[in-house]
């Protein structure tokens, strides 16, 4: 398989001498980033991520907003709406 790295690990690791194409490892830009959608586990049946993958990730929360925050935005983006 191919593993995603970090470019400063990746760098360094090519300055070490290591051989990254026989490892596997494919160098990704600084600008990279990992979206994922998930739930809670266990109150809703699937597995859990084991501890140390889960370690790598943050969570943050991102509720709907209120129907008078969806509207302001509208009518900035779009100011022929009418109200």
């Amino acid at each position: 398989g191919t593993f995603l790295t970090s470019p400063v690990r990746y760098d360094a690791l090519m300055e070490g001498g290591a051989d990254v194409r026989a490892a596997g490892l494919l160098r990704v830009s600084e600008s990279f980033r990992v979206i994922a959608l998930g739930l809670p586990v266990p109150a809703f049946p699937g597995f859990a991520l084991d501890p140390p993958l889960r370690s790598r990730f943050q969570a943050r929360y991102v509720g709907t907003p209120a129907a008078v925050q969806q509207l302001s935005r509208l009518m900035v983006t779009f100011p022929g709406i009418q109200k």
